[in-house]
């Protein structure tokens, strides 16, 4: 909802994005879950678990009702499948790396 408890980091992100020199207006906070959830869809991560991550309810009786939430070690399986084609490899020379 346009009142909802996203509201306010959804008006700084705002402001962050124009600040950053972003100023499409349909580049929005809501464009993260858009990428995210298409993102998964096309690295094969089955609807119900991408329903699951995002917090939609699963609409199949069989699933909401007898169905449980998937284990944390499922949930990471579908996680790193998450592609964004980003070399962040430069991080792994930081300081802040744990060996």
């Amino acid at each position: 909802r346009r009142e909802g408890y996203g509201q306010t980091v959804s008006k700084w992100f705002g402001r962050y994005r124009k600040a950053c020199g972003v100023t499409e207006e349909d580049k929005v906070f809501h464009s993260f879950r858009h990428t995210f959830t298409n993102n998964l869809k096309q690295n094969d991560v089955n609807e119900v678990m991408i329903s699951e991550l995002v917090g939609h309810a699963v609409n199949s009786i069989t699933m909401s009702r007898y169905g449980k939430r998937y284990e944390p070690k499922k949930i990471f399986e579908a996680i790193k499948k998450l592609n964004y084609d980003v070399d962040l490899s430069h991080l792994s020379k930081s300081r802040f790396v744990i060996s």
